[in-house]
């Protein structure tokens, strides 16, 4: 009796799921280790070595298990010999700048006249439809339609307080040597940049769907970007896709938490880049609805089909499914 039990001590100090153990020790293991009691642990003061017992640990499931399951297709053990066929695009700008030393025409080929345009008749559209709603302060003036000029200097504004940050809003039209900030007050008036700020709005109500998505409000200027990022560079023929965080801290229903980042906080963000350049050419922004990867990656790779690109990306996104897609889109 004391032998087996002798056997039993020495399997718990140093079987694991690397060792050659034979099924009758394991057998014996469960019938005698696992089925005694805390009671019984603490009567045995005899033995030398406790008895210490195993916790064991499910594998967490992956993506590639779920997929293994439903498609009888394994990944090969070996590399097959690999047909690098010739790359059919033709990497670089499309659009030129008609001046490349100044940075007004540069910009001027992502964020055009069209956007400001747009967002101002939005925000007049906007106060029109929710000033009886609001008790105007009797020391500010009467509200004045906006104007694509005078909206691109409130952006400017507001992008330069990123870079001069300062306690309040009225700080930056504070005319107190140790503080001011002069450009300010010399390009826009304190009370018409809070009027411009109260009222800014990138949709019109009206035209919100049941099912609106949550980027619904601002959806436009997504499209926007995401079309100039197409139309103006083509990438070269090694591109990747990985993900992205930008930072915010405040209330937003899909804003995520990652532990493991530098930037824990965040709107996540998926990118198609070019590997030489760095530049982005399509995005897509999780707003908290979930969708297959597979679906996210084809959606991303829709304007790089049929040229032959190198796609690099981590596991978390492949699947044997989804690379068989892309070499049938010549991916």
């Amino acid at each position: 009796m004391t032998d087996k039990r002798d056997d039993t001590i020495i399997y718990d100090e140093c079987a694991d799921v690397l060792s050659d153990v034979p099924d009758d020790l394991i057998d014996l293991e469960e019938d005698n280790v696992y089925q005694k009691n805390e009671s019984e642990a603490e009567s045995s003061e005899d033995s030398e070595i406790p008895t210490r017992r195993i916790r064991r640990t499910l594998r967490l499931p992956t993506d590639s298990d779920e997929s293994d399951e439903e498609d009888s297709a394994q990944w090969s053990d070996f590399d097959l010999p690999r047909t690098n066929n010739k790359f059919e695009g033709s990497p670089g700008p499309n659009i030129f700048p008609k001046d490349t030393q100044r940075v007004e025409d540069i910009v001027e080929l992502y964020i055009g006249n069209d956007l400001f345009e747009y967002i101002s008749n939005e925000i007049n559209k906007y106060y029109s439809q929710n000033c009886n709603r609001r008790k105007l302060d009797k020391k500010n003036a009467k509200f004045v339609d906006v104007t694509a000029p005078e909206l691109r200097k409130w952006f400017g504004l507001a992008i330069l307080m990123g870079i001069v940050k300062k306690a309040r809003i009225d700080d930056y039209w504070s005319t107190n040597s140790l503080i001011d900030t002069p450009i300010f007050h010399k390009t826009m008036s304190r009370n018409r940049f809070r009027h411009i700020l109260s009222f800014l709005h990138f949709s019109d109500n009206n035209n919100k769907p049941d099912n609106a998505d949550r980027l619904f409000k601002v959806q436009f200027v997504i499209d926007y970007f995401s079309k100039k990022f197409k139309e103006n560079f083509n990438l070269s023929q090694n591109i990747s896709i990985d993900e992205g965080m930008i930072p915010w801290r405040g209330r937003l229903n899909f804003k995520v938490y990652n532990p493991s980042k530098i930037t824990k906080y965040g709107i996540l963000i998926r990118m198609l880049c070019d590997s030489i350049t760095g530049y982005i050419s399509s995005f897509k922004i999780y707003s908290g609805v979930g969708q297959p990867l597979t679906k996210t990656v084809i959606e991303l790779l829709a304007p790089s089909y049929g040229k032959w690109h190198h796609l690099y990306m981590d596991n978390y996104y492949n699947s044997i499914e989804l690379a068989g897609n892309l070499l049938e889109k010549k991916i």
